[in-house]
């Protein structure tokens, strides 16, 4: 997947949608509940980990994210979420959040 910038065309979600088959490798791969919500803290820095490489993101700080289980994650709400990522990366990283939650 080409990185994704604020100009481009294609619509996010879409963008995140098309990238869902690779994460659901992933899951099955890794033995990943499918359900955030359920995710250990060592499942939420595979997931960071593994959304870093898939889109191209940069200057993403782990620190926030050590210790926090899924529940945790999901429970700080789009933007607290986003006071803790960079600018557009956040956006990237809790809409793909969101689409996971719907189970999509």
């Amino acid at each position: 997947m080409p990185p994704l910038t604020p100009g481009t065309n294609k619509k996010l979600s879409e963008a995140l949608k098309a990238s869902f088959s690779s994460w659901e490798k992933e899951v099955q791969n890794r033995n990943i509940t499918k359900d955030p919500r359920l995710w250990t803290e060592e499942h939420v820095l595979y997931w960071l980990k593994w959304s870093i490489k898939e889109f191209s993101l940069e200057n993403v700080n782990f620190d926030p994210f050590l210790r926090l289980k899924g529940r945790d994650m999901v429970a700080l709400g789009r933007e607290r979420f986003l006071s803790i990522t960079p600018p557009y990366t956040g956006d990237i990283l809790w809409e793909h959040l969101e689409i996971l939650q719907k189970g999509m």
